[in-house]
């Protein structure tokens, strides 16, 4: 995995020439997953639920001439709540931060004033270490997610967004408690507020 960051750290070094303009944002929103996991193989799939606060840093880089270009982010998340199967909903004591980093394309559909609309698709890896309550997770999970979003320019190089983004896990390796591995299929999603600076 540090060989694969890497790599992609050097590439958008190198890319950077190529790129007109950029704009990096502090994002911050709710992501809410529905879906199963199974704990261990062979085993049926239990329904749970995840509510967690995120709040990261954005940004992309056009291409010169053109709409699209090269979205990115990373950040944290925060699981404040959890429902396994038909239980009810239980908020967390403990406050457990995972890591989070995406990388994608981006491509600007509209552009009009003051206005700019944004979507986006690509990766989404997600490092967990929680400890929620009786359930301590340690894994990854890698997500294939689209996004939009709508910019409004409130000064000249600074906007307020609106967006959403949608995910669903195509691998996971998450691990509870001893040798108990968890298989997650579902999906999740994040309305999110930013503050963007476009340079």
């Amino acid at each position: 995995m540090k060989k694969i960051t890497a790599v992609i750290l050097l590439l958008a070094v190198l890319a950077v020439p190529v790129f007109a303009e950029g704009h990096a944002s502090i994002v911050a929103g709710s992501d809410f997953f529905w879906g199963t996991h199974t704990r261990i193989t062979g085993q049926t799939p239990d329904p749970f639920q995840e509510m967690s606060f995120v709040i990261g840093f954005e940004g992309a880089n056009f291409f010169e001439g053109s709409s699209f270009g090269v979205e990115y982010g990373a950040g944290g998340s925060m699981v404040y709540a959890d429902r396994q199967g038909d239980n009810p909903l239980a908020i967390s004591t403990t406050f457990p931060w995972d890591f989070y980093f995406n990388i994608g394309l981006g491509y600007k559909f509209v552009e009009m004033g003051m206005f700019t609309g944004r979507v986006g698709f690509g990766f989404l890896g997600q490092f967990s270490f929680s400890d929620f309550g009786a359930a301590a997770y340690e894994g990854v999970i890698l997500d294939f997610y689209a996004s939009v979003k709508a910019m409004f320019r409130v000064a000249e190089r600074v906007s307020i967004d609106v967006g959403v983004r949608f995910a669903t896990p195509l691998y996971s390796a998450r691990f509870s408690g001893n040798d108990s591995q968890e298989k997650i299929s579902g999906a999740s999603v994040l309305p999110a507020l930013s503050v963007t600076f476009w340079y």
